[in-house]
């Protein structure tokens, strides 16, 4: 069964280990990456529950394409999560829904295009080369390298060429 079929003709699984009454809020609250990798393997697409809010996830880029791009005039965010979310982060193409969602995707569509983000690829691994090239004359010195520093710093460049051509 093709994962556009499977979408369409089945309940997502619920993930294991979910409470009665707040689902699997206190798995999550604890380790929330292991929730992610259990929900990764769970198959193209998975359900959880957060208190009483049924949450899908999409593990396949299929199921990605089948909600968001083929057929997402059929889906819908949860009101409550949306007014919610839409509180803290405001109207946006991740808020939003049906039509005012269309018109911010179609709008920023053009910066995701195959050759764009293959062009990011290649300035994102040039910033990365750059910044660690004096690394193992350093390390050889016996001096160390503040990863967190030097990931900032690697953020730093690559929006500052991504956006401002800086």
């Amino acid at each position: 069964m093709s994962v556009a079929a499977e979408i369409q003709t089945t309940v997502p699984p619920l993930l294991p280990g979910g409470t009665m009454i707040m689902g699997h809020y206190g798995a999550f609250r604890e380790d929330p990456l292991r929730m992610f990798r259990e929900a990764a393997l769970s198959g193209p697409v998975c359900r959880l529950r957060i208190g009483g809010i049924t949450i899908y996830g999409l593990n396949a880029p299929e199921a990605v394409q089948h909600v968001l791009q083929t057929n997402y005039r059929n889906y819908r965010r949860e009101q409550r999560v949306g007014e919610a979310v839409r509180l803290i982060a405001g109207e946006n193409l991740f808020t939003s829904d049906g039509e005012a969602w269309l018109r911010r995707r179609r709008l920023l569509q053009p910066a995701f295009h195959r050759q764009r983000i293959a062009n990011f690829a290649t300035m994102i691994v040039g910033e990365a080369e750059a910044l660690m090239a004096d690394w193992p004359d350093r390390m050889a010195r016996g001096e160390y390298v503040d990863l967190e520093q030097a990931m900032t710093r690697l953020t730093s460049q690559v929006i500052g060429r991504a956006m401002l051509s800086v």
